[in-house]
């Protein structure tokens, strides 16, 4: 725990660094009031058992993935500021997600799903080239392979979407997004 994200830095050492990488197989990790910059990741969350990680109130900034998330996983993203990543939340296969209440700018995706991950995105702010993007759509914008293709689920409410290209890809219509 940082003591706010405005005083607390961590700077990756190289760009092909993550900022933090967590493995915790049990009990919980908390990452709260930092600023991560210049990494391949921000956060990278691995394999966690069935540990819990909450992430909150910190300023992710300029990494190649502000928060990636792999595996058997779940996570709670909260209150955070993404800012000039060029993907803001990527969630890969078995993640269970919960992302709340984010500000997501100015990166070439807000948030990317994939795999079978499970997702609620709710009250969030996402202003990006493609604001959500579900992996299977024919472009590849966070470097997945094809066994990636997303057959999960996502729920979301009250978010704010802006995409320069498009908010969700695939469009809205195809029978992957909900009507609303």
């Amino acid at each position: 725990r940082g003591a706010s994200r405005t005083s607390t830095f961590l700077i990756a050492q190289d760009s092909q660094w993550n900022c933090i990488t967590i493995l915790a197989l049990s009990g919980g990790i908390v990452v709260e009031g930092l600023s991560l910059s210049d990494g391949d990741c921000g956060i990278c969350v691995l394999k966690t058992g069935t540990g819990k990680i909450t992430i909150r109130q910190t300023c992710i900034v300029d990494n190649a993935k502000g928060v990636e998330v792999f595996g058997d996983t779940s996570v709670k993203i909260l209150d955070n500021l993404f800012t000039t990543n060029e993907c803001g939340i990527a969630l890969w296969r078995d993640t269970h997600a919960e992302i709340l209440g984010n500000k997501i700018s100015m990166g070439k995706v807000g948030i990317s799903v994939a795999g079978s991950c499970n997702a609620t995105i709710s009250n969030n702010f996402i202003f990006s080239e493609v604001a959500v993007y579900a992996y299977g759509t024919g472009v590849d914008f966070c470097g997945y392979a094809p066994r990636d293709e997303f057959n999960g689920t996502v729920f979301g409410t009250t978010n704010r979407l802006f995409g320069f290209d498009c908010d969700l890809l695939p469009q809205r219509g195809d029978s992957l997004w909900p009507d609303g």
